[in-house]
């Protein structure tokens, strides 16, 4: 049957696991378990509903349906509960929700992070907005995609008309003329484009004005001020929090005719000059070359002998610390033992501790200039559920005894350098991971650079802004179990 009229459908996101269970509604995504309480058998009825769809949006249940449902099962309040319940799943990123019309899917709201993130803005008629410089657009097979590293939430379109009103979102006005300026007549297709503002709003994609003729508030936040919108996109989806996309070693190609990329060079015909063998370069150095040479990644770790406070103290020291600080006319200048991109030393070190003898469990912040320790966060739920979340440790068995967590300042970074400034900062980062790995083999300790990590998780756990500071890379340490090669 064709549905005419506006109507809104709404689906769990994908991958959920949906529990019903004596009044208890149970939902399991990624590594996140929500429980809610369900407030009557007219509200469980309608969970049920949408528990048990499966397969695309036009199969999921409208929200009538789902009132309907539970003023047939329950009672006169049973339609408030169910309200409160859904926008509850919609704040913990649980449900998506399709705009329709006529039958015709206008856009949808699809919750990426989990739990869900967004800088959200509430929309009246008389909030002046404009679109936030940090979306972007992109294709995927057929479908347009609205995103914005500033939230956990995409947009998609499925009526191509409506980019009309993304077109009009550049310049700052009232939603009210924004909405006239596209649909002049109220009615079925201006309450599209208004819920379409909503859920832009709500998504973190608009930014708003005190007038139209003033800067955004995005643009004067000094958070956000110092970043362009590549850096900040590269940031986000390069690490884990604000987005649920594949990631990591998915080995996408496999069983496609793309063949694995082979590392050795075919054999050609150009001119080819041997090289000299190595030669004795005095203990100092072969020394060091000895170190590069037999650096191995250690990925299992002996909690019988955990590192010591000793142990960390002198790592810190030998390769973080602050040797001095000077001030010129742009700013100060840091010299440390290894080297940053303008001497700028935007990176300081946090200790995620496990296992260290003589420091408790926890988070602690380097100090690197009076060589101490200061404790941010103590051992908690919290800081467990982030430590062991990201990356998954291949053997659970034999976790890192600590994680050097590396975080950025932003800010100094981006002061400076334009268009580039990430990717300083990343080979700042590179460079300090291969200091660690040489000092660590140098004191008979073990340690692993890390793919991935959790700046979202970390920035809630250390208390900051995640614009502001965050994480930007981990490498995990401990006592070596074996010294076999990983």
């Amino acid at each position: 049957m064709v549905v005419t009229g506006l109507e809104e459908r709404i689906r769990l996101r994908d991958s959920a696991e949906f529990e019903l269970l004596n009044g208890s509604m149970t939902i399991s995504a990624f590594l996140h378990r929500f429980s809610f309480k369900l407030a009557d058998d007219g509200v469980a009825t309608a969970m049920s509903r949408l528990g048990t769809t499966n397969g695309p949006s036009e199969l999921a249940p409208t929200t009538s349906e789902l009132e309907n449902l539970a003023t047939e099962f329950g009672n006169e309040t049973s339609v408030l509960g169910l309200g409160k319940l859904l926008g509850r799943l919609t704040l913990s990123g649980l449900v998506g929700r399709t705009i329709s019309f006529a039958g015709e899917a206008q856009f949808s709201i699809i919750p990426d992070a989990l739990p869900a993130i967004s800088d959200s803005l509430e929309c009246t008629p008389s909030t002046v907005v404009s679109l936030s410089r940090f979306v972007f657009l992109r294709v995927d097979k057929t479908k347009i995609l609205l995103e914005t590293p500033r939230s956990g939430w995409i947009i998609e379109i499925h009526d191509p008309t409506l980019m009309t009103v993304i077109g009009q979102l550049a310049s700052p006005a009232t939603v009210k003329e924004h909405l006239e300026r596209v649909v002049p007549q109220e009615g079925d297709n201006q309450e599209i484009e208004r819920r379409l503002l909503s859920a832009l709003g709500r998504a973190g994609m608009l930014t708003n004005h005190a007038s139209p003729t003033e800067a955004s508030e995005e643009s004067l936040d000094p958070s956000l001020r110092v970043w362009s919108a590549h850096d900040l996109l590269f940031h986000q989806r390069s690490r884990v929090g604000r987005s649920r996309q594949p990631f990591g070693g998915t080995y996408r190609f496999v069983g496609t005719e793309v063949p694995p990329p082979r590392y050795r060079r075919p054999v050609d015909d150009q001119p080819k000059i041997e090289l000299p063998s190595s030669t004795d370069c005095g203990e100092v150095a072969e020394n060091y070359f000895g170190l590069l040479n037999q650096r191995r990644s250690q990925r299992e770790f002996d909690d019988g002998r955990p590192v010591s406070l000793g142990d960390l103290a002198e790592l810190l020291w030998r390769t973080t610390r602050v040797r001095d600080v000077r001030e010129t006319e742009y700013g100060e200048i840091v010299d440390r033992p290894f080297p940053s991109g303008g001497a700028v030393h935007e990176l300081d070190t946090y200790i995620a501790v496990r296992t260290v003898d003589g420091l408790a469990p926890g988070l602690y912040r380097y100090d690197p200039v009076d060589h101490l320790l200061v404790l941010v966060h103590p051992e908690s739920r919290e800081f467990w559920t982030w430590f062991h979340s990201v990356p998954p440790w291949p053997e659970p068995s034999t976790q890192p005894q600590a994680v050097l967590v590396i975080a950025s300042r932003f800010d100094r970074v981006m002061w400076k350098y334009e268009g580039m400034a990430y990717a300083v900062m990343l080979k700042n980062t590179g460079v300090l991971m291969q200091s660690w790995s040489l000092a660590v083999e140098a004191l008979g300790l073990g340690g692993c650079p890390l793919g991935a990590g959790d700046s979202e998780g970390f920035a809630r756990v250390a208390g900051l802004d995640p614009y502001v500071e965050s994480s930007v890379a981990e490498f995990a340490i401990g006592r070596p179990d074996n010294r076999q090669p990983l």
